[in-house]
């Protein structure tokens, strides 16, 4: 569940997990390993957690000028490597 309307946003754990260290620690966390309910991410908006999906899954982004920075910051806060040259 995505932002503060908690929209339902569904994605692969293997993938996220495998791309993202902070997501790979929620996921393994021993404390939800049986976890099926779903995870609320409130701080991130589903525009910019549909980006990162985007970035996550087909390592390209589509950006605009209103998501960029906040979406940099979420790559960022999630230890997700932008693209390097």
């Amino acid at each position: 569940m995505i932002g503060t309307s908690r929209k339902a946003i569904f994605a692969h754990r293997c993938i996220l997990s495998a791309r993202c260290e902070v997501f790979r620690a929620m996921f393994t966390d021993p404390k939800h390993k049986d976890r099926e309910v779903p995870y609320i991410l409130s701080d991130t908006p589903p525009e910019i957690f549909l980006a990162m999906l985007e970035y996550i899954y087909t390592n390209c982004v589509t950006l605009n000028g209103k998501i960029v920075f906040t979406l940099l910051l979420q790559f960022y806060s999630r230890s997700i490597m932008p693209c390097k040259k």
